[in-house]
């Protein structure tokens, strides 16, 4: 977006470039905005006013939840996408929501000062990850109950993948070094790996 500006475009291009598609949306002054598209080509993004869904077809309005700004996603296959709020305004939401109206399905809150960065899903496992600091919050996909939790020190924002045989990875960013943590499916520490020095 311009600077100074309420709003965005949001497009969608062929390969070559063309403009299939072009709305505006609501300007994103989080430090993260993100995109996400799902299996039926329905859009996804962080707004100032909230989440907000679209169609992939012609950029039109499908939903936008208020209640729910989150700052990283992770898509479902079963209908709904999960998404944490803001990593540093305290008492951070991990939301489940309804892909196709919105609707909240459950909230769990954080522990303060987790603040997590990214949001992972492994469906086969029916487990949803937040990934802050360096640690990862495990929770139930379909309640939100935590499974488990491993709290991180790391200074700021964690990254985070997870493998096929359920080995979640976090990254984790100290004021002189960098560590890439790896973590069991059951929250034990399967490795770390120093970056720098």
């Amino acid at each position: 977006r311009e600077s100074g500006t309420t709003t965005r475009p949001l497009e969608a291009r062929e390969a070559s470039g063309d403009v299939v598609w072009s709305v505006s949306v609501p300007s994103c002054s989080f430090d993260s905005c993100f995109l996400a598209v799902d299996a039926s080509g329905n859009l996804y993004l962080n707004t100032d006013e909230g989440l907000s869904s679209r169609t992939g077809s012609s950029g039109s309005a499908r939903w936008t939840t208020n209640t729910a700004k989150i700052e990283s996603i992770a898509i479902g296959t079963d209908g709904r996408l999960f998404g944490a709020g803001d990593p540093f305004a305290g008492n951070q939401p991990l939301h489940a929501i309804d892909m196709a109206t919105g609707a909240i399905a459950w909230t769990t809150t954080l522990p303060n000062g987790f603040s997590a960065t990214a949001t992972l899903l492994d469906a086969g496992r029916t487990t949803v990850y937040a990934i802050g600091r360096g640690g990862v919050i495990a929770l139930n996909a379909q309640t939100g109950a935590v499974k488990w939790t491993v709290m991180g020190t790391c200074f700021g924002g964690s990254l985070g993948a997870i493998a096929s045989d359920g080995t979640i990875y976090a990254t984790c960013d100290e004021d002189f070094h960098s560590q890439l943590n790896a973590f069991n499916p059951d929250g034990t520490s399967k490795w770390k790996l120093p970056l720098n020095s």
